[in-house]
C-alpha cells in the first residue's frame, strides 16, 4: 500500500506542476489513510465523490476523518495527522 501511495503522490505532483503554473508549489501531505470497501459500496462511494465539494461545506475533512477513525475503533494521533 505504501509503495502505491508513494507512486501516486510522486507522479501526480509532477504532472500537476508540469500542467499548471499555479500548482508549482503543490505538495501532498506526508501521511495518508487507506480503507477498503466492499463491492456493494461502489455506488455510495461514487455518489460521495460526486458530491464531495458540497459535503465538505458542512463538515470539514478533518472532522470527517476523525469520525471515520472512531467508528472503526482506530486512534488518530493529531500531532502527525495534519500537515
Amino acid at each position: 500500500m505504501s509503495d502505491m501511495v508513494e507512486h501516486t503522490k510522486v507522479s501526480s505532483s509532477k504532472w500537476m506542476k508540469k500542467e499548471w503554473d499555479r500548482c508549482e508549489d503543490f505538495s501532498w501531505q506526508r501521511g495518508y489513510g487507506a480503507f477498503s470497501l466492499g463491492y456493494s459500496s461502489i455506488e455510495g462511494v461514487k455518489e460521495y465523490i460526486a458530491n464531495q465539494e458540497d459535503h465538505h461545506r458542512g463538515v470539514t475533512f478533518q472532522d470527517e476523518y476523525r469520525k471515520l477513525m472512531m467508528e472503526n475503533g482506530l486512534v488518530i494521533n493529531e500531532q502527525f495527522a495534519w500537515d
